[in-house]
């Protein structure tokens, strides 16, 4: 049922569903669904039918002791559309141009153009959900790739790069040869007569070509510095998952190859060795690198961030069987310098995606471990009190109340010193209060408050985002609130007028 539709079930069927032998296949599965209730009375059912999607999920009543095997167990159904799919698609991506296909295993549930099957494509992206049943296809415009991933900006900065490299050549160049020219110009009547100036000439010109062979070995370790900063900056993109599809066409000029089937990160903490440099960092991820093999699809890449004296390793391989001997021969590199490093092993994810979590996995990791060092306990566990607190104030619309339960929360956070990943989930725990209570009582929530939310990256981020929601949910409560007593009062009084009028 829904808004503008009957309640007669059959009705609904003759107006939605014209088809009759897809009207026919529609009562197969909510029969299929009442019958077998006791079997799957948790599961729920997806369907395809009349440009809408259907799920059906049985229910019953709690505590009906009368239920039996014969009962006829109702059926919720909950419809979309198709334009409302496509409307959600379009929000959560933040646009985007290009095929969408949803499948429930292999059965399609919604296209978003009329076109064959996209599964057999070369350039699909695919998601799955977490339980395996569905699989979201989406195959990218071929303008797509090239118009709207800055190509104009790439082209635009490769032209200027050739234009400045050939200046830079033109004015060594010049300044190469005007003092050749005038040497040769100086000496060119005395050369045959003064043996003298003729060493003159050819030491100066001897000078002149150690200082050209000089500059130029400080232009390549200068373009090798810069190659190393651009490596280590994509590695980090790629930690952090924070890289678009057209920088992966870029991994192969910058030496960086991920062919392999699972990917995994190392993240080794020199953190407590107060004595370990940044030379004895650089020397272990350099010998950590050097544990790529190509011919066997192994390859190994470090990054290391000298302000925390961190090393974090980025593996790929293509077989579960590697990752074992891989993890302990990185272990066995990073204790062979004479230092104790704390290390953290990510899981290993078939994406290269899936990077990003293997890294927040590592941090953790090390984490608990400082943490269990230094009291003896892990704190992946955290006081929700304060929490339940503000949204227990900001469902009475107390904005200043929940303001302050806010400041102490974020002072117990500050105090337990949590990962970067328990972080995250307590971020998302707060958010899924607030939206549990902005459905409750119908407040529609701005799209910019709860994007800085899902921005933020640490407690100050977090504090500042909460803040901004906080104050927009108690504003817009609060004149739903008062427009919902307005109503009741406009309604008594009219009823009383009518009362009197009557009388």
């Amino acid at each position: 049922r829904s808004v503008d539709s009957t309640l007669n079930f059959n009705l609904y069927l003759r107006e939605h569903l014209e088809d009759e032998t897809e009207c026919q296949i529609f009562l197969q599965e909510v029969n299929d669904l009442q019958e077998n209730f006791s079997a799957i009375w948790s599961g729920s059912k997806i369907l395809s039918f009349a440009e809408k999607i259907y799920i059906l999920r049985p229910f019953r009543a709690k505590g009906d002791d009368n239920y039996d095997d014969n009962h006829n167990v109702a059926v919720l159904a909950f419809a979309v559309g198709k334009d409302d799919l496509e409307e959600r698609f379009q929000f959560i991506s933040g646009g985007y141009e290009g095929k969408l296909a949803l499948y429930q295993e292999s059965e399609l549930l919604y296209c978003n153009e009329e076109t064959s099957d996209i599964r057999s494509e070369k350039r699909v992206h695919i998601a799955t959900s977490n339980n395996g049943l569905y699989s979201l296809y989406f195959l990218p415009e071929s303008g797509e790739s090239i118009f709207s991933n800055h190509f104009w900006s790439q082209v635009f900065l490769l032209v200027a790069i050739l234009i400045l490299i050939v200046t830079i050549a033109l004015i060594w160049a010049e300044k190469s040869y005007k003092p050749l020219l005038a040497l040769s110009q100086k000496y060119e009547n005395h050369l045959p007569q003064n043996g003298i100036q003729n060493g003159n000439i050819f030491e100066e010109i001897s000078g002149m070509m150690e200082s050209l062979s000089k500059n130029s070995m400080e232009t390549e370790a200068k373009s090798q510095q810069q190659k190393k900063m651009l490596k280590n900056h994509f590695l980090e993109m790629l930690l952090r998952n924070n890289y678009s599809a057209d920088v992966l066409s870029c991994m192969d000029e910058i030496n960086i190859t991920f062919p392999a089937a699972y990917y995994q990160v190392i993240s080794i903490s020199f953190g407590k060795e107060s004595s370990v440099t940044n030379d004895i960092l650089t020397k272990v991820a350099e010998e950590i690198e050097q544990l790529t093999d190509e011919d066997n699809e192994e390859y190994v890449y470090a990054y290391c961030n000298y302000n925390e004296k961190l090393i974090n390793v980025l593996c790929n391989y293509d077989s579960l069987e590697k990752r074992v001997i891989l993890n302990d021969i990185v272990i066995a590199i990073a204790e062979s310098f004479s230092y104790t490093p704390i290390v953290g092993i990510g899981d290993a994810y078939k994406m290269l995606s899936g990077l990003s979590a293997s890294w927040m996995e590592s941090q953790d990791e090390i984490h608990k471990q400082e943490y269990i060092q230094s009291d003896g306990q892990s704190n992946f566990i955290y006081d929700a009190e304060y929490m339940q607190q503000i949204i227990n104030a900001m469902e009475i619309g107390s904005e200043k109340s929940a303001l302050e339960k806010l400041e102490h929360f974020v002072d117990q956070l500050k105090e337990n010193n949590h990962s970067f990943l328990m972080q995250q989930y307590i971020f998302t725990d707060f958010m899924g209060e607030v939206t549990k209570l902005s459905r409750k009582y119908h407040v529609d929530l701005a799209v910019h408050s709860v994007s800085l939310m899902l921005s933020s990256k640490s407690m100050q981020g977090f504090e500042n985002a909460a803040s901004e929601l906080i104050h927009d949910f108690c504003e817009k409560y609060t004149q739903t609130k008062r427009t919902q007593e307005d109503d009741e009062l406009f309604a008594i009084l009219f009823f009383l007028q009518d009362f009197q009028t009557s009388l």
